[in-house]
């Protein structure tokens, strides 16, 4: 068993006959033995990751189910605005990845091979659909579509894009208009 310990919460991760949960430090179940796997996913928000014949969801300390475990995986995202730490979750599912948040809400859903959550940046999100790149807000609009073989920031203040399509570069702007075409064989 491994001991958890935060601020108030003392807990022990225990395992019976090959599943995990959780007991107090009295002996007292606070999550039952159910889950194959159990992590910390967010300590800040209290919140363990679980897998569940072979799919990942999420659960507080309590044992509630907050998000139901039917993800391939689910990786947390975090943006601190004004000291309030937001978590957004990375999920997986049939290969694609999307986004949903604690509630559960799906915010991009899950039709992305590829979505960077590395870098948070404070208005997009580079993604990748069928082999091309592109860029979605973190709503899940479009913004630039996919459809360029390389994508990357190439002017942050500006919001300038060096874009590859047919092993040709080209600039292309926030909005998605192509700025230079994609006609050079280098940019720098």
């Amino acid at each position: 068993s491994r001991f958890i310990s935060d601020r108030q919460d003392n807990l022990l991760q225990v395992k019976l006959n090959n599943k995990f949960g959780f007991v107090d430090l009295e002996g007292k179940e606070i999550i039952p033995c159910k889950y194959d796997d159990l992590t910390i996913f967010d300590w800040n928000e209290k919140l363990l990751k679980v897998k569940l014949d072979n799919k990942y969801g999420l659960i507080n300390l309590e044992g509630k189910e907050i998000i139901p475990c039917k993800y391939d995986d689910l990786k947390g995202s975090y943006d601190a605005v004004e000291g309030i730490s937001l978590v957004q979750i990375e999920t997986k599912l049939n290969n694609k990845h999307g986004i949903i948040n604690l509630e559960g809400k799906e915010i991009i859903p899950c039709k992305y091979d590829y979505i960077n959550t590395n870098e948070w940046y404070e208005e997009w999100l580079d993604v990748k659909m069928d082999n091309k790149y592109g860029i979605i807000n973190s709503e899940g609009k479009v913004i630039i579509p996919c459809k360029y073989d390389d994508l990357k920031g190439f002017d942050w203040f500006n919001k300038l894009f060096l874009v590859k399509l047919d092993n040709k570069y080209g600039i292309v702007d926030f909005e998605g208009k192509e700025i230079i075409p994609c006609s050079f064989d280098h940019i720098n």
